[in-house]
C-alpha cells in the first residue's frame, strides 16, 4: 500500500554484519532478494556495534570482499554506514574493473559514505 501511494523506496537495507553463510541470505530488511557473496576472512561482532543492524563486520585480509548481488537498474547511489575508523574501503560498480576509496576516516563513531553506483 505505501509503495503504491508514495513511490518505490529502493530496495532496502544490507546488513554486513552477520551474514547467514549457510543460505548466502543477509540480516537486513530488503524487499527485491538483494543477496551478498563474501570472499577471504572476515569477523562478525553482533549486537555490539551502532547502525541499523548493530552488527559490525572487519578484516585484515585486504583481498577480502562484499558483493552486494541483485542491486536494481537505474539505481545511480546507495549509502555505506560504517564505523569510522583508519582504515581502507575501497568499492567497485563495475564488477572490479575500477575500483574507488570510501573515506571513512572522518568524525567518530558512524561514518555515512555516499557510493555511487
Amino acid at each position: 500500500y505505501m509503495q503504491g501511494k508514495y513511490g518505490d523506496g529502493g530496495p532496502g537495507w544490507v546488513g554486513f554484519g552477520n551474514p547467514d553463510s549457510g543460505s548466502g541470505n543477509i540480516n537486513g530488511q530488503n524487499w527485491m532478494g538483494l543477496s551478498i557473496t563474501k570472499v577471504g576472512t572476515w569477523t562478525s561482532i553482533y549486537a555490539a556495534a551502532p547502525g541499523p543492524d548493530i552488527c559490525s563486520v572487519s578484516s585484515s585480509d585486504t583481498a577480502a570482499q562484499y558483493r552486494v548481488n541483485g542491486l536494481p537498474e537505474g539505481l545511480s547511489a546507495v549509502q555505506l554506514y560504517a564505523l569510522s575508523a583508519s582504515a581502507a574501503v575501497e568499492y567497485s560498480a563495475d564488477g572490479g574493473v575500477t575500483w574507488v576509496a570510501a573515506d571513512l576516516s572522518s568524525g567518530s563513531g558512524v561514518a555515512v559514505v555516499t557510493l555511487t553506483v
